[in-house]
């Protein structure tokens, strides 16, 4: 399937610089393997009922989503007011990672936005298993950083480590990198967003490349490994 993900983006230009549709929000906090494969699998069964088109509410409110959000995460009820705003972000950040991706594409009528299915067999993929997502996730943060001119400096940090001068100051130096550069190519304007967001990045590709990864804002002291679940 590597070579499914590799020509979906193989005619794409994914540089946030260009400031095309959804760049601020190509990568968020709640973008984690687990989290976009569910997701991902809640659109699929969407579609699967000969729906063309989905909004992100039809995807918070469907009955699959309900049933197993709190199965598979142990999250309290979508019916909790008081997870509102959580499952919100929970639901729309994969979304727009999808988007911006160009799995999906969007229509906007007034202020409702009408996702549909651009690559079918990749959204499928991504929704079989975490580590399916993954994998998509490493491609497509490799893309953006390369298209976007960033991707040298997480290759300077790899270097470091494999030429053992990896240090805390040099991860402080990527991170801070890392933070202006959302800064001052998104929309994004503060830095605890960037903050953020910076660790899902730097974790995917550190587990890729077998290389320190951040845990609680900090450098990892060892390789940064990513767990999944086992599908039988």
């Amino acid at each position: 399937m590597k070579n499914l993900i590799e020509l979906h983006f193989k005619s794409k230009n994914l540089d946030i610089r260009k400031k095309t549709f959804g760049y601020s929000r190509f990568m968020d906090q709640k973008v984690t393997p687990d989290v976009l494969c569910f997701i991902s699998d809640c659109i699929f069964n969407h579609i699967s009922g000969n729906k063309k088109t989905f909004t992100i509410k039809d995807i918070w409110v469907s009955g699959y989503f309900r049933k197993n959000v709190t199965r598979h995460f142990g999250k309290p009820s979508p019916d909790d007011k008081r997870t509102l705003h959580e499952y919100d972000k929970f639901v729309s950040q994969p979304i727009k990672t999808l988007l911006f991706a160009q799995v999906l594409e969007v229509k906007i009528t007034g202020k409702q936005q009408h996702f549909r299915v651009k690559n079918v067999d990749l959204l499928k993929f991504i929704s079989i298993r975490s580590e399916n997502a993954y994998v998509f996730l490493y491609h497509y943060i490799t893309k953006v950083l390369q298209d976007s001119g960033f991707y040298k400096n997480f290759e300077s940090y790899r270097n470091f480590y494999l030429n053992n001068t990896l240090d805390k100051e040099k991860f402080a130096d990527l991170k801070e990198k890392f933070i202006s550069f959302i800064i001052g190519n998104t929309e994004i304007k503060k830095e605890f967003e960037p903050r953020r967001i910076f660790p899902k990045i730097l974790n995917i590709f550190s587990a890729e490349q077998r290389i320190p990864g951040t845990i609680s804002g900090h450098m990892s002291k060892y390789p940064f490994l990513h767990q999944f679940e086992i599908v039988l």
